[in-house]
C-alpha cells in the first residue's frame, strides 16, 4: 500500500503526539543560548556549538543579505541526556534541518522537523514538497 506523505505524517503525529520530544514554546534560541551557555553562544552573527568530545567547536555563521545567500541557523531543541541539537536552518526561499550529535559532531541533514519516538531513539521525518526545491522523502532513523 502507498501511502501518502501528508497522510503518514498526520499518522506519525497522532501515534506519537502524547510524548513527542519537544521543548516548551518559550524555549527559543535565545533562551538555549542563556540555560546552556557551556554548549551554546553567539558572536558577532555566528552560533558556535562546543562538542563534548574534545573536538574543535561547530560553527555556522548567518548571513542575513537579501537573495541567494541569506541563511539563519537557529537552535531548534536540544537533548542535553543524549547530547543532541536540531539546528534550524532559515534559507531566503526554503530550509532545512540538521541533527548534530555533540558526543561525535556527526550532521545529519532532514528536510522537515523529526517527530520523535517516546524513548527518543526513533524518529521519522517526512517531507512533501510540491516546490521541488527538496526532494520528497520519508526517513526513519535511529539516534544511538
Amino acid at each position: 500500500m502507498n501511502i501518502p506523505s501528508r497522510i503518514f505524517a498526520g499518522l506519525l503525529a497522532a501515534l506519537f503526539a502524547p510524548t513527542l520530544f519537544c521543548l516548551p514554546s518559550s524555549a527559543t534560541d535565545a533562551d538555549l543560548l542563556k540555560r546552556h551557555p557551556t554548549v551554546f553562544k553567539r558572536d558577532k552573527g555566528m552560533l558556535i556549538i562546543q562538542l563534548k568530545n574534545g573536538s574543535p567547536a561547530l560553527s555556522r555563521k548567518d548571513d542575513l543579505t537579501p537573495g541567494l545567500t541569506y541563511i539563519r541557523t537557529s537552535i531548534e531543541e536540544y537533548e542535553p541526556k543524549r547530547d543532541l541539537v536540531l539546528l534550524r536552518e532559515t534559507y531566503y526561499e526554503g530550509g532545512a534541518y540538521k541533527l548534530i550529535s555533540l558526543r561525535s559532531g556527526t550532521e545529519l541533514k532532514l528536510p522537515a522537523k523529526p517527530v520523535w519516538s517516546p524513548d527518543k531513539i526513533f524518529f521519522a521525518v517526512t517531507n512533501d514538497d510540491e516546490s521541488d526545491y527538496t526532494e520528497n522523502v520519508l526517513r526513519i532513523g535511529i539516534c544511538s
